[in-house]
């Protein structure tokens, strides 16, 4: 597994990965249909590594909120 920055576009989003999208004080961990559990275990780590106690807003693919597309 590793890490990379990318833009945040939707265009971006795809469904083998999962994301990191940090929006002011929020960070939503968003998870692709196919990503794997140790996938989104490494972008919970990334996300408390990048922003310590941070609460993570959860999206998965498909269920995603308008917050998070506003975001």
């Amino acid at each position: 597994n590793k890490a990379v920055q990318v833009d945040a576009v939707a265009t971006s989003l795809n469904s083998n990965e999962c994301f990191l999208l940090q929006s002011g004080s929020s960070v939503f961990a968003w998870n692709g249909n196919q990503c794997s559990v140790e996938q989104q275990q490494l972008a919970a780590k990334l996300a408390e590594f990048l922003k310590p106690g941070v609460t993570i807003k959860h999206a998965k693919e498909g269920t995603e909120s308008s917050t998070f597309w506003h975001a």
